[in-house]
């Protein structure tokens, strides 16, 4: 395993935050000698098809290329020995712009002390912050003016900007496949994408545990609305093929949704009709619904449902209670650690009268909202 410290510009200003990267390692000659996964096709925009979690503090990030703990490929010793020949590849996303190119940086010679590497921006961001510098040395400059002249600064400091409001919105609470007790006290809806990282970030590290600890209890009820967005073009034909299948058998709906986000880089219409085959479903009619487009309306009725709340990427979750009609709560944008739900709902559950007792949940049996 190799240390490495690097640097990412988001626009004008340092990141900070939990951040996807990619990372390859290329010889002189720009081939691929190494990266993160199996460096085995396909790969999204030339980059390996697996990605790793990083802590990004201040637009600065260290990492172990080469970690199996991390999730990566080991490093092998021919790798490591032609250190000095290398050039690492970067490619990083931030949950909200979506992949981008972080550039390729020459590696020291010694792998131990590599230097940080640099990213798009980085010398207009340098720029801007020497005239920042320049322009607090000249306030500093007058404030000393001042205090020397035993009068008080002008201007007192700049305080941070609070937190912004949490958004609240009212979401019509129709007729959507869902999970748990159709009375339980707190609904979360999410708009998913089955393209989309983040949405199998939350598949996979937090749905399992929300299921677990609220749904399975009748605590929430969990409802799942699609948005394919425009960058992911088997977005949209997953989504339809999942209400095909539903449509047939509404147990298809949880079954082949856990499907699509597992094996979600291999999405096409002949994967949905190897699941069909697969699943015992009605082939012929299957493929004639997924080809006649039978369930675009639905999925359409998911997109407007979107939009009316003003919810225009993926992951993105409404959180409140619901009067069987509407519910009112709390937007989340992102696929957010499983402490931020967990805080929501148990927030929510609190407000709950006493005398509102829990319904039982049927954990394993989906159903539609009533």
């Amino acid at each position: 395993m190799v240390q490495y410290s690097g640097r990412i510009i988001g626009g004008k200003k340092p990141y900070s935050g939990q951040g996807q990267f990619k990372f390859a390692l290329n010889d002189l000659a720009g081939q691929r000698v190494w990266s993160n996964d199996d460096n085995e096709p396909p790969f999204e925009a030339g980059a390996p098809a697996l990605s790793v979690l990083v802590e990004v503090s201040g637009g600065t990030y260290q990492v172990r290329l080469g970690d199996p703990a991390a999730g990566m490929k080991p490093l092998n010793p021919a790798v490591t020995q032609s250190w000095a020949a290398l050039k690492l590849q970067t490619w990083f996303n931030d949950g909200t712009s979506g992949w981008t190119d972080a550039g390729i940086a020459p590696l020291a010679a010694s792998p131990s002390n590599p230097p940080p590497a640099s990213a798009p921006g980085e010398e207009e961001f340098r720029q801007t912050v020497l005239a920042e510098l320049g322009r607090l040395r000249t306030e500093i400059g007058a404030m000393r003016k001042e205090l020397h002249a035993g009068t008080r600064p002008s201007e007192a400091a700049p305080q941070a900007p609070p937190p912004p409001a949490p958004v609240q919105v009212s979401l019509l609470d129709s007729n959507r496949y869902s999970l748990g007790a159709a009375d339980a006290p707190v609904v979360l809806v999410e708009f998913t994408d089955f393209e989309c990282g983040f949405c199998k970030r939350f598949f996979d590290q937090t749905f399992p545990a929300l299921k677990a600890k609220f749904i399975d209890t009748g605590k929430l009820r969990f409802v799942s609305r699609n948005l394919p967005v425009q960058r992911h073009p088997q977005a949209g034909p997953a989504a339809t093929a999942l209400l095909g299948a539903a449509a047939q058998d509404p147990g298809q709906y949880w079954a082949m949704r856990t499907w699509l986000f597992k094996d979600n880089r291999e999405l096409s219409e002949a994967s949905y009709e190897k699941y069909a085959r697969e699943a015992g479903l009605d082939v012929p009619r299957f493929m004639a619904d997924f080809t006649n487009q039978l369930y675009a309306a639905d999925l359409k009725a998911d997109m407007a449902a979107a939009a009316s709340v003003g919810i225009t990427g993926t992951p993105t979750f409404v959180i409140g209670r619901s009067d069987g009609k509407t519910i009112r709560g709390e937007l989340i944008q992102g696929a957010k650690p499983v402490a931020v739900f967990e805080g929501l709902i148990e927030t929510l559950l609190s407000l709950e009268t006493s005398a509102h007792p829990a319904a039982a949940s049927s954990p394993v049996t989906p159903g539609k909202a009533k």
